[in-house]
């Protein structure tokens, strides 16, 4: 998309505006511009603020007219925006649609308009696109609609106000012509809302079935706890039988190796006692 100023003559033409408001830019000074800039920058936000106001009126006047009804087609309302987001942002968060044009109106009403190529385009920026986070933000995505007195139905941040069924606001006073039929509806039973006394018996079954699977479930656990300890209850009786058991070889193999000792000994006296024994026997 070219970057270009957009003016309320891109967004509609009508023949009851004037060229000069129609020509009123919204952009936000930079400060590289001169005060005089800024005044005339003020200016022209302020005549254009009054002409955002009655485009909706103008757009009404000239529905007739197939281009006025196309452009309003292809525009949406972006609400919520952060003041933080510039147009390079807000073409990068719809860059998978045709964006042709951006109203950044911000300091005046509160909304940024954008003109997409197609109906489509329009139509998937309000159903995928409102709702997501641009900067940081929640933006709210509405298609441009008018209403027949021809006013703005948006607030000042952009969301859509709530509006009757004769075109006034939500807060004004209600119609309680047919509160009589209401109240005698309000009465009736609905059919969804109905409970039946099968659902009830299904639901109490149904938590008569869980007690019962719990119960069933914590008996298990409760035998494999039992199984458990009766296990290391041997175990500790079996591990005392093999200390005990070493104990008793300690004691046998210390027997052996007195024994040994004794019978060594008692071999050195034989030994001894039958060398004296031939000597004796070599004198006689």
């Amino acid at each position: 998309m070219t970057k270009n100023r957009m003016t309320l003559k891109d967004l509609i033409s009508s023949k009851d505006i004037p060229d000069d408001d129609l020509d009123a830019s919204f952009r936000v000074p930079s400060d590289d511009d001169s005060s005089e800039d800024i005044e005339d920058e003020v200016e022209d936000s302020e005549e254009g603020e009054e002409v955002l106001n009655g485009i909706d009126e103008a757009v009404y006047e000239e529905s007739d007219d197939e281009d006025a009804e196309d452009l309003i087609d292809r525009t949406a309302v972006i609400g919520n925006l952060g003041g933080n987001a510039t147009e390079e942002d807000i073409v990068m968060h719809f860059r998978k649609l045709g964006v042709q044009d951006i109203l950044d109106d911000r300091e005046s009403s509160g909304i940024v308009a954008v003109r997409f190529v197609t109906i489509a385009d329009r139509d998937r920026a309000v159903s995928d696109y409102h709702g997501s986070y641009l900067k940081g933000t929640k933006i709210e995505v509405s298609p441009w609609r008018i209403l027949e007195d021809g006013q703005d139905d948006y607030d000042s941040d952009g969301s859509q106000a709530e509006v009757d069924s004769d075109g006034d606001d939500s807060d004004d006073e209600e119609d309680y012509s047919d509160s009589d039929d209401d109240d005698d509806q309000e009465d009736q039973p609905s059919k969804s809302r109905r409970i039946d006394q099968s659902d009830i018996d299904n639901v109490y079954e149904e938590m008569i079935n869980l007690s019962t699977d719990q119960k069933e479930t914590e008996d298990k656990i409760e035998n494999i706890i039992s199984v458990l300890c009766t296990f290391q209850d041997k175990l500790h009786r079996y591990k005392r039988r093999i200390s005990s058991l070493e104990n008793e070889l300690d004691r046998s193999n210390g027997k052996i190796k007195e024994l040994k000792r004794k019978l060594k000994h008692r071999g050195s006296e034989y030994s001894h006692k039958r060398n004296d024994y031939n000597k004796r026997s070599r004198k006689y």
